[in-house]
């Protein structure tokens, strides 16, 4: 696959707006054979843990399509920032929209029917369920101290169960322009609010929003519901 360039931010809004601003921008302009790969893609990643890679995603969809017409949608992919690679080999597919990764992370997902897979970040495990509209228990551990941290959160985006209780999450700043899976390294969980305080003034006060339990909920379901935008166009049991 040649090198496509990502899509800058049309409008950045505020570090703290912009991801979610960007895919509700985007959700309407994504053609159908796009969106077509993602739900393939999204179906692989949280029923099996892992992507195909591109040559076997090729492959799949060659019956249907023509390579030119393939190579356009992937690239689309890649430029509305919903797939991406790996920056050292271009038929490994890293991660798509939503933080799906094929990769061992610090952030478990193990959904109400059983399959469990991996995302991203802690933001990306907060939004999953209601982006997938599947009741999910995320299992991490707090971003500075190491210890476990278990939340289940349902379908409908809601916090239902927190151990520890007081556990809140960092949410970085996006800029609009940096790799979207990057910038998002820095959110974690943490045990409680004194800690998340700590890490932020270690870490010399990174852009972001510190989310205590109620403002987990709302960004939480606020965040979701811009991609369940996306989602929604796909057709995932």
């Amino acid at each position: 696959m040649m090198q496509v360039q990502p899509m800058s931010m049309a409008n950045p809004v505020s570090p703290e707006m912009n991801l979610y601003f960007y895919y509700q921008e985007i959700v309407d302009s994504i053609e159908p054979l796009p969106i077509e790969i993602l739900e393939f893609l999204v179906s692989s990643g949280t029923s099996r843990g892992w992507f195909p890679t591109v040559e076997k995603l090729r492959s799949h969809f060659s019956d249907s399509h023509d390579a030119q017409t393939l190579q356009a949608a992937l690239d689309d992919l890649v430029r509305y920032r919903l797939l991406h690679l790996d920056s050292n080999d271009s038929d490994r597919i890293q991660s798509i929209v939503g933080g799906i990764v094929q990769t061992k992370t610090a952030f478990r997902v193990m959904t109400a029917d059983k399959v469990a897979f991996y995302v991203g970040s802690a933001l990306d495990a907060l939004t999953i369920a209601p982006t997938l509209q599947k009741a999910a228990q995320i299992r991490t551990q707090c971003g500075a101290t190491g210890e476990p941290i278990v939340l289940d959160v349902d379908a409908e985006g809601s916090l239902t169960a927190s151990d520890p209780h007081e556990t809140t999450l960092f949410m970085p700043g996006w800029d609009g322009v940096a790799s979207i899976p990057e910038t998002l390294a820095s959110s974690h969980f943490f045990c409680n609010n004194e800690v998340l305080s700590q890490w932020q003034s270690t870490n010399n006060d990174p852009v972001g929003l510190p989310l205590t339990q109620d403002t987990i909920r709302s960004v939480g379901m606020e965040m979701s519901v811009a991609l369940s935008a996306l989602y929604i166009r796909m057709s995932i049991s």
